[in-house]
């Protein structure tokens, strides 16, 4: 995880003229050492929840966190930083905002995958209601519905089946059955 992000800071400060310059730079020089178990928590919140340093680099600034999120969820140890940080509930509350834009949640969606490749599929079920939001989302007519169809497949495939249906109190049958 700190090494993708000390690779993506070398691209950054290598053009000033880059819109995370200001806030790698800024992180760079506050403190001499780094909190690696939260650095996805830091730039998640002053990304997402913070205006940009520049005009109209919102979404740039989205796209460079949700790029740096995929390439360093690697490991089941990066899957339980990420847990740890609250970084899945925080994504999953941004694709539903209106600022949310297209190429954001598809990354969202990409970010998911990619967790339950990892062997997230528990977690993402148990602790973030990965199967009810996209429950959710697939009643609200979101368009990449074959998308979420397909991340529900795949993350109850993978998953603890015996620890699921324990958490859900053998609901989970039912629920994945709606869904796919």
């Amino acid at each position: 995880m700190a090494g993708v992000f000390a690779a993506r800071c070398v691209s950054v400060l290598a053009d000033p003229t880059h819109c995370m310059f200001g806030k790698i730079n800024k992180f760079l020089t506050n403190r001499p050492t780094w909190e690696i178990r939260n650095l996805p928590r830091r730039f998640s919140r002053i990304i997402i929840h913070n205006e940009p340093d520049e005009d109209n680099s919102y979404h740039k600034e989205v796209d460079w966190l949700l790029d740096y999120l995929i390439d360093c969820l690697r490991t089941a140890e990066d899957m339980e930083i990420f847990r740890t940080n609250n970084v899945f509930e925080r994504l999953l509350s941004y694709y539903e905002a209106k600022s949310c834009v297209i190429s954001a949640k598809e990354k969202i969606v990409r970010l998911l995958f990619r967790a339950a490749a990892v062997g997230g599929s528990t977690t993402l079920i148990t602790r973030c209601g990965l199967l009810s939001w996209i429950d959710m989302m697939l009643i609200s007519n979101d368009y990449r519905q074959h998308e979420l169809r397909q991340l529900a497949a795949r993350v109850f495939d993978v998953c603890d089946r015996d620890k699921v249906m324990e958490w859900s109190s053998g609901t989970m049958d039912a629920t994945i059955t709606s869904i796919v």
